[in-house]
Order: C-alpha cells, then sequence, then structure tokens
C-alpha cells in the first residue's frame, strides 16, 4: 500500500466521559471500545507511521485518547525516528498524572528521535466539562521541565474565537504566565508568551 498523502490520523478509542453537547458519538461513548494492539495490528500501525511518504501521524479518537494512553505509547515506540506526531485531547488528566504522562511521552519521542505536538482543546464545549484544565498547567510544564520533544498548541470550535481568547488569556495568568493573543487569519490565532508562540486552530 503506498499512501499519498501526508496526514495519518489513527483513532485509539471510542471511550469518553466528558459529554460534550456537540458530539456527534456520545452514543458509543459507554459502549464503545478501544484500540487494542495485536501482533498483526503492530505491523500494520508500524508500517504506516514509518512510510517514507507521511509527515505528520495525528492520535486522536471519536472519544478521549487519554482513555487509550498506553496504546499512544505503543504506537510512538514502533516509530524508526524522524516521526512527526501529534496528540489531540482534553486534558482531563489530574496535574500530577498528566505531567506523568507528558514525561513518558517525551521519553519516547526523545529516545527514537521524533517529535509530539499535544493539542489541548480550549473551547467553550470542553471547559465546562473539564474539572482539571491542563492549559496553564502544560505551559508552565514546558517552562519548568522543557522536554525535547513535546510542544504544545491549542485548538477550538467554537465561533465565538473570543471565548477561547479570554480564556487562554485568563486561565495562563492563573499560572503566571502573560500571553498575548494574534490574529493571523480567519481559523488561526497565535498565543504569544515571550519569545515563544503557539499555534490557535479553530476548526468551525
Amino acid at each position: 500500500m503506498e499512501l499519498q498523502g501526508h496526514l495519518l490520523y489513527i483513532d485509539i478509542t471510542q471511550i469518553c466521559g466528558i459529554g460534550c453537547s456537540f458530539c456527534m458519538y456520545a452514543d458509543k461513548h459507554m459502549s464503545g471500545v478501544s484500540m487494542e494492539l495485536s501482533t498483526q495490528a503492530r505491523e500494520n500501525i508500524a508500517a504506516l507511521i514509518n512510510a517514507p511518504s507521511v509527515k505528520r501521524i495525528s492520535i486522536s479518537g471519536e472519544g478521549e485518547p487519554l482513555n487509550n494512553a498506553n496504546v499512544f505509547h505503543k504506537i510512538l515506540g514502533l516509530s524508526n525516528g524522524g516521526n512527526r506526531f501529534e496528540f489531540i485531547t482534553s486534558g482531563f488528566f489530574p496535574h500530577a498524572r498528566m505531567a506523568d504522562f507528558y514525561d513518558e511521552t517525551d521519553r519516547i519521542v526523545t529516545s527514537n528521535g521524533d517529535t509530539c505536538n499535544i493539542r489541548l482543546s480550549a473551547d467553550s464545549h470542553h471547559i465546562e466539562k473539564i474539572r482539571w484544565r491542563a492549559h496553564g498547567f502544560s505551559l508552565d510544564y514546558l517552562q519548568r521541565r522543557q522536554p525535547s520533544g513535546l510542544s504544545f498548541s491549542f485548538r477550538s470550535i467554537d465561533t465565538d474565537r473570543h471565548f477561547t481568547r479570554r480564556y487562554l488569556t485568563q486561565e495562563l495568568l492563573r499560572w503566571n504566565i502573560e500571553a498575548d493573543i494574534i490574529e493571523l487569519g480567519p481559523l488561526e490565532d497565535v498565543l504569544v508568551v515571550g519569545q515563544q508562540r503557539f499555534s490557535i486552530d479553530y476548526k468551525n
């Protein structure tokens, strides 16, 4: 099988307990399944992620992929190196557990010569449902730990971009992080913290 595109999307779970009102997969979240890696599945996924024409590998799900974090880390371990992964998540773990997740992700991608961008949902549909919010924590983690293989960005499905802008700047202030947001286009902003820039993508 010869891949022609540059983005490989891997869905690793249907399980989610967040309950966003917009979700089209809500009927699967309680009774759905998560990916398991059989020997054949490992071989197939390894061939896909290491195909020369694949430039980026996006890991997400019809549910919340943190519910299958173990399989995510196993997929990272199948890489031959030089791959760009992204992990799309609400970041709902308690902060100590989220830090452990980041540490392990960084360890694997760094040892393989890969990178992983953590894309955190930052819209009203997710924020109102999440007790442990990862946005300020994650940038604080980035400043304190300086992981060599991880980066962070944000995504929103809100039609009201002001919600995401207001939320992110106020949430970061709770972690003593001052940020500005610059509009780049109709579906993209950039969040600026000192010399660092973090993308905000709008998916409406």
